[in-house]
């Protein structure tokens, strides 16, 4: 299922940037990431957060022009990590989650000024995680986390702006509700 996922997020993605011929832009960005994990102790369920970050490139061109703005179609890798620390009495744990993104973007684009684009969009493509929990001695018996490595379909919805600060050079900020909630990076405009 995973690899059907995978071929049709390749395919049609190789399909439309193969239609799409006018402005390029290659994207770096460093985002922040959360997870957030329950504990299950004597029938008492806790909930935690991991903080983490994360390195986004990604790539974008114009699919189509509209009267008011255009749309733009792209695609992200992210590599990503985060972090958790948990003591129960004198016992102390610390969660680690990893992550790879591979997704195809669509975003609508408007031009606000010359140098300013609003956007938004969504991200949809497949998600690889693992997770796993280390500890300095044996968890208490009550006490049940399993680790795990698993990939999924992944969706996200982001907005955001960026700004032309030279003809080839640029800067975008984004929030997202994805694996990255907040972005900051640099653009170059082919």
């Amino acid at each position: 299922m995973m690899k059907t996922v995978c071929l049709t997020v390749v395919v049609v993605f190789s399909h439309l940037m193969l239609q799409a011929q006018e402005n390029k832009t290659l994207e770096l960005g460093l985002g922040s990431i959360s997870n957030f994990y329950p504990i299950k102790h004597k029938d008492k369920v806790y909930e935690g957060t991991g903080i983490g970050s994360g390195l986004r490139i990604g790539y974008e061109q114009d699919l189509k022009q509209l009267s008011t703005g255009k749309l733009t179609l792209g695609g992200i890798m992210v590599i990503g990590s985060s972090r958790a620390n948990y003591a129960l009495g004198n016992w102390k744990s610390e969660y680690q989650w990893r992550h790879t993104v591979l997704a195809a973007r669509l975003a609508y684009q408007y031009p606000y000024d010359e140098k300013l684009d609003l956007y938004g969009g969504l991200h949809f493509g497949v998600q690889f995680e693992r997770f796993r929990q280390v500890y300095s001695v044996s968890p208490p018996a009550s006490y049940t986390v399993n680790n795990y490595n698993h990939g999924a379909p992944y969706t996200g919805l982001f907005f955001g702006a960026g700004y032309k600060l030279s003809k080839n050079i640029g800067a975008f900020a984004e929030l997202g509700y994805d694996l990255m909630w907040f972005t900051l990076g640099a653009k170059v405009y082919l």
